[in-house]
């Protein structure tokens, strides 16, 4: 679920301070900003968990409801001016990041053809579809490439991709060219896709990964 909290600077710790705890100790969590600079909210993305959890606090903040802000923080951050062959590769909740960064190039304009792959487990959890989707077929320079990983017994009517992002990366990618790729998603995920991507010949200092 995305939440829209207002207009401040972009932050990427979040603590309560109306007193959401555990064990006594005040909560602070990281999450990365789903919007782009252009717009005047930020807008994070948080999968609800059962509560007690920070995540379900969240999911039930209402309008009024405070929050302290502190940050932002870390470096995984868009390199401009935008290299051709650029590559993002998310999966499930790691979408957040990656979706600022595409969201920040088509508002400027996109210079260079980019592709995305996105994978998640079920078709519900395709975040920001009707999104994607839209870039994908007004952008001419925006490719979308969405895989659902749940096994076709359990959703013989799923008409996309299947499998893994990491399966359908070999075939997008020419050992000729050199590329940039902004990773983003669970831990292993992201160990398994850049050495997939190293495999495949992309330099390391081309790689750009974020673990959550």
């Amino acid at each position: 679920m995305a939440k829209k909290i207002g207009k401040a600077v972009a932050p990427k710790i979040i603590g309560f301070m109306n007193g959401f705890k555990e064990k006594n100790i005040l909560v602070k969590r990281s999450y990365s900003i789903a919007s782009s600079p252009a717009e005047e909210f930020i807008e994070i993305c948080v999968k609800k968990k059962k509560a007690p959890s920070f995540s379900a606090a969240l999911h039930e903040l209402k309008t009024e409801d405070t929050l302290l802000i502190d940050g932002p923080f870390g470096r995984y951050i868009l390199k401009e001016p935008l290299k051709e062959n650029t590559i993002f590769i998310a999966a499930g909740a790691g979408i957040a990041p990656i979706r600022s960064m595409i969201k920040t190039l088509i508002s400027k304009g996109l210079q260079h053809k980019i592709k995305l792959f996105y994978s998640f487990h079920f078709p519900e959890e395709y975040i920001y579809k009707t999104e994607f989707e839209e870039f994908a077929s007004k952008e001419q320079k925006f490719e979308l490439f969405a895989s659902m990983s749940a096994s076709e017994k359990e959703f013989p009517d799923w008409k996309g991709l299947r499998g893994r992002v990491t399966k359908h990366l070999p075939e997008h990618i020419q050992k000729d060219k050199e590329y940039t790729a902004y990773i983003c998603g669970p831990p292993q995920m992201v160990t398994d896709t850049v050495k997939q991507l190293l495999d495949l010949g992309l330099e390391n200092e081309n790689i750009y990964k974020e673990a959550w």
